[in-house]
C-alpha cells in the first residue's frame, strides 16, 4: 500500500499571531473544514507528519477529527487525546505560555503511557515512539524562560 503524501500549510497558527486558519478569509485553510467523514488511520498519519513538522496547532485539529470519529471514549480515543494534548503542549510552547505548555505535557504523559498505548489496538502499527516526542516537547518546554 502506498503512502499518503502530505502537504504543509504556509504557517503554523498560532493563536492570537496569525489568522485563523478556519475562520479568518486570510488563513491558510479558510473554507476547507467541511470534511464530514474520514479516514482514521490516514488522518492519524497526517496529523503526525504535521506535528514533527512543528505545526502542532494543524496536527491537534487533525487528531481531534479523529477523537471525533471514534466517538471520544474507549482506549483508542484516549490514546488520541494523549496526541491532542501533546499537539497543545507544542502550541503553548509557540505562544511562549511555559505554564500552559506543562500543564499539557503532563496529561500527555498520563494519556500516553505504555499501559494505554498496550491497550489501543486501531493505532498499533502507525505509532511513533511516543517516549522520543514526549522527550522532545519536555525539551521545547523548558526551554521556554520560567513563569514569572
Amino acid at each position: 500500500m502506498s503512502q499518503p503524501s502530505f502537504h504543509l500549510p504556509p504557517y503554523t497558527h498560532i493563536p492570537g499571531k496569525t489568522p485563523h486558519p478556519f475562520s479568518d478569509p486570510q488563513g491558510h485553510s479558510y473554507g476547507q473544514h467541511d470534511q464530514k467523514e474520514i479516514d482514521e488511520k490516514s488522518m492519524f498519519q497526517h496529523a503526525l507528519f504535521l506535528f514533527e513538522n512543528g505545526y502542532y496547532w494543524e496536527a491537534h485539529e487533525a487528531w481531534e477529527q479523529v477523537w471525533i470519529a471514534l466517538k471520544r471514549r474507549g482506549p483508542d480515543a484516549d490514546l488520541i487525546k494523549g496526541f491532542i494534548k501533546l499537539a497543545a503542549c507544542g502550541v503553548k510552547c509557540l505562544e511562549e505560555n511555559r505554564v500552559g505548555a506543562e500543564r499539557h505535557l503532563k496529561r500527555a504523559q498520563e494519556l500516553l503511557s505504555s499501559e494505554k498505548i498496550d491497550s489501543s489496538k486501531r493505532f498499533a502499527s502507525q505509532l511513533p515512539n511516543t517516549q522520543e516526542l514526549i522527550e522532545q516537547m519536555r525539551r521545547r518546554t523548558e526551554a521556554l524562560s520560567q513563569p514569572k
